[in-house]
C-alpha cells in the first residue's frame, strides 16, 4: 500500500516496459553463497581455500592437493535464510523472506601420479518468489504491481589438476551453467497478466588455476591464481504482454565479468592466516546487460570492483581446526539515471539484483578427520544496505541479510 496517494498516469506501454525490466536475469556475481564449506568459511568464492570437488569451480589446481588417495566422494548439505527488503520513498516496504535447503555433490579421482580429475554439481539458485506489491516507475509516476518469479540455476564443473613439481600445480576446468527463469506480473486487483516471460539457456566457461607451495615439506606457504574469462549471456524462450500478445523471443541479456583471483596463505606453528583479492571487470558489460524491455535499452551503470577476503585459522586438539573469515564485496552497480526522459535513462541498481549494494560477510568454520573422512561445518552471515535518491534509477532503500549454515564430508579411500 502507498504511504501517499501518488499514482501513475503513464500509458500502459510505459507500464509494460517497467514490468519487463523485472525480467532481467540476476547477475551471477550476486550469488548468495559459494559451494564448499571452505569457501563459505572464507565468506566468498575462494581460489585459495576451495578444497576437494568444489575446487573445480574456483581453482582446479587445488584438485591436485588430494592426490595422495585414489577416490574422494564429496557431499555438502546446508540451509540458507534470505531476507531482502526494498522500500520506495512513497510506498510501504516490500520484504521477501526465503528459507531453503542447499546441497552440492562431487567426486575426485587420481587417475595418474600427480593428475586428479574432479567434478561438482552445485544448484546455486532455485525457488519461486511471490511479490504482492512492488513499486515500478512508469514515466513520472509509480505503480505497484504483483509479480511472481521462478529461477533455477545449476552449475556443473568438471576439471583436472596436475602437480607439475613439488612446488607447482596447474588446473583447468569447465563451469557449465544451466539457467531457467520465469516471470508473470499484473496490476493490483486485476488478475490478467500484463506480462508473462520464460527464458533459459546453457552457458560454459573455462576456469584456469595455479597453486604454488614454495615450502612443500612444511606446507607453510601457498599462493594461488585463478582466472575466468568474461561471457555474454543471451537467452532462448518467449514473452507475451497485454500490448503484444503474440509470442516473441525474450530480449534479456546478462554478462559474466572477467574474474581474476590471487591469494596467499601462511602457517606458523598452530596458526594460519590468508588474504585473497578478486578483480571483477564489470565495466565492459555496460553495453551488454539488458532488461527484456522492447522500447528502452539503456547502458548499464557498471564499474570494475575488487573483492577482498581475510581468513585466520588455528589448529585445536584432537585433530580439529577452526577458522574465521571476513569478505568485503563492493557493488559493481552505480546509481544509474532516471529523470523522466527515456533518452537519458541509465540502468542502475534494481530490485532483485542482490549485488546492487555493498556487502560484508563474516564466517566461521570447523573441520576435522574421523576414520578417514574429512568433516567440516561453516556458518556465515552477509549484510548489505543502500539508499538511492534524486534522479537515480529505481530510487529507494535496499537491504539484504543472508545466513547460511552447511556441513560437508570428503571421504578418502
Amino acid at each position: 500500500m502507498t504511504k501517499t496517494s501518488k499514482c501513475s498516469s503513464a500509458s500502459e506501454r510505459a507500464l509494460l516496459a517497467a514490468l519487463l525490466a523485472l525480467a532481467a536475469p540476476r547477475a551471477a556475481a550476486g550469488t548468495l553463497f559459494p559451494a564448499g564449506t571452505e569457501s563459505k568459511a572464507a565468506g566468498n568464492e575462494s581460489s585459495l581455500l576451495a578444497d576437494g570437488a568444489p575446487a573445480a569451480l574456483y581453482n582446479p589446481a587445488n584438485l591436485a592437493a588430494r592426490s595422495q588417495k585414489a577416490n574422494h566422494p564429496y557431499a555438502e548439505l546446508g540451509f540458507v535464510n534470505v531476507n531482502y527488503t526494498y522500500e520506495h520513498p512513497d510506498f510501504d516496504p516490500v520484504t521477501v523472506s526465503v528459507n531453503s535447503p542447499t546441497a552440492s555433490f562431487g567426486y575426485t579421482r587420481q587417475v595418474l601420479p600427480g593428475l586428479v580429475l574432479g567434478g561438482v554439481l552445485f544448484p546455486s539458485k532455485t525457488g519461486k518468489t511471490a511479490i504482492p506489491a512492488l513499486p515500478r516507475k512508469t514515466g513520472n509516476g509509480v505503480t505497484p504491481v504483483a509479480a511472481t518469479s521462478e529461477d533455477e540455476v545449476l552449475d556443473l564443473a568438471l576439471g583436472a589438476g596436475y602437480q607439475l613439481s613439488r612446488v607447482a600445480a596447474v588446473g583447468l576446468s569447465a563451469d557449465v551453467t544451466q539457467e531457467s527463469h520465469a516471470l508473470t506480473a499484473h496490476l493490483i486487483g486485476n488478475g490478467n497478466d500484463l506480462i508473462a516471460t520464460k527464458y533459459r539457456n546453457t552457458f560454459a566457461r573455462p576456469v584456469f588455476g595455479t597453486r604454488l607451495t614454495p615450502l612443500p615439506q612444511a606446507s607453510a606457504l601457498a599462493a594461488t591464481l585463478a582466472v575466468k574469462p568474461a561471457q555474454i549471456k543471451a537467452y532462448k524462450g518467449s514473452q507475451t504482454s497485454a500490448t503484444a500478445p503474440a509470442r516473441r523471443a525474450p530480449r534479456a541479456a546478462d554478462y559474466e565479468p572477467l574474474s581474476a583471483a590471487a591469494g596467499v596463505r601462511g602457517e606458523f606453528r598452530h596458526a594460519s592466516a590468508g588474504f585473497e583479492v578478486r578483480h571483477l571487470a564489470w565495466a565492459r558489460g555496460a553495453g551488454v546487460v539488458k532488461s527484456a524491455t522492447y522500447d528502452d535499452e539503456p547502458r548499464a551503470d557498471l564499474k570494475d570492483v575488487n573483492e577482498y577476503n581475510f581468513t585466520a585459522g588455528y589448529e585445536l586438539p584432537h585433530a580439529l581446526a577452526a577458522s574465521a573469515g571476513v569478505a568485503i564485496q563492493p557493488t559493481p552497480w552505480g546509481r544509474g539515471k532516471d529523470d523522466g526522459q527515456l533518452a537519458d535513462h541509465v540502468y542502475g541498481a534494481d530490485y532483485g539484483r542482490l549485488d546492487a549494494m555493498d556487502r560484508r560477510t563474516y564466517a566461521l568454520g570447523l573441520k576435522g578427520t574421523f576414520r578417514g573422512v574429512d568433516l567440516s561445518v561453516a556458518l556465515s552471515r552477509t549484510h548489505g544496505e543502500r539508499t538511492l535518491t534524486g534522479d537515480a534509477d529505481n530510487v529507494g532503500f535496499y537491504r539484504l541479510d543472508v545466513t547460511a549454515v552447511s556441513g560437508g564430508l570428503n571421504a578418502n579411500f
